[in-house]
C-alpha cells in the first residue's frame, strides 16, 4: 500500500512540475516510468522548512550512495529532524524530450514509527 501511494505522489509531482513550466498543461507523453520506486533509509543531515500563513514546506538533506540528496515531503506535514532515520523513494523517470530525471520523496508520513538515531536515545546504564 506504501509503494502505490509513492508511486502516485511521485507521478503527481511530475504531472505537477510540467503544468508549472508553462502555465497549461503540455501536450506531450507523459513522464514514462523507470523500474519500479527503489526504497532509501538514511540519516538527516539538515533539516530545511518553512511555515508562510498555515502553508508548511519540508525537505531535509541526506547522503544516499556517496552523493548529498534533498528528500522532499509533498505535503509538508512531517516534522523529522537531525539525527532521524527517514525512508524515501528513489524514483528515475524519462523526461520527453529532456532525458532522465530523478525523485526523491519522502514515504513515512506522521503516524509511522518515527526513528531517532543512537546518539539521540538514552543511555540505559547497562
Amino acid at each position: 500500500m506504501k509503494k502505490i501511494l509513492a508511486i502516485m505522489l511521485i507521478s503527481a509531482s511530475f504531472i505537477l512540475l510540467s503544468f508549472a513550466e508553462t502555465g497549461t498543461p503540455k501536450e506531450t507523453t507523459p513522464p514514462a516510468p523507470g523500474k519500479s520506486p527503489e526504497i532509501g533509509e538514511a540519516k538527516v543531515l539538515k533539516v530545511f522548512s518553512a511555515d508562510i500563513d498555515g502553508a508548511k514546506f519540508r525537505a531535509y538533506l541526506v547522503k544516499w550512495k556517496d552523493s548529498e540528496v534533498i528528500i522532499s515531503d509533498p505535503f509538508g506535514n512531517s516534522d523529522r529532524k537531525e539525527g532521524d532515520i527517514i525512508k524515501f523513494a528513489v524514483q528515475s523517470m524519462e523526461m520527453p524530450n529532456k532525458g532522465m530525471a530523478i525523485r526523491f520523496s519522502i514515504i513515512d508520513f506522521p503516524g509511522t514509527k518515527k526513528r531517532e538515531s543512537k546518539s539521540a536515545q538514552p543511555e540505559t546504564g547497562k
